[in-house]
């Protein structure tokens, strides 16, 4: 396969840098500045990863309590059920 070299790079169209170059450019960094504002740090998302991990741990544990409690009335009731028919 031939590598064929490459010497002029200029756009095909006759393009070249638009008029507003400068003004497209400061918008953007406004922008990236905002992103860098909002974003979250490492620390932040260990601060969250904890928090959601106790409200998980919490919830299994009140299903878990709730279940047990059902299988102790389905017994109850079964072995009513049994003795008296």
């Amino acid at each position: 396969m031939a590598v064929k070299k490459v010497t002029d790079l200029r756009p095909l169209d006759g393009g070249g840098e638009p008029p507003d170059m400068e003004q497209r450019l400061r918008h953007l960094e406004q922008e990236v500045h905002t992103i860098r504002e909002t974003m979250a740090t490492r620390q932040d998302l260990a601060g969250e990863a904890g928090s959601l991990r106790t409200e998980l741990y919490k919830a299994l544990n009140a299903q878990t309590w709730k279940i047990i409690g059902l299988m102790g009335v389905m017994t109850g009731l079964f072995t009513v059920i049994v003795k008296w028919l």
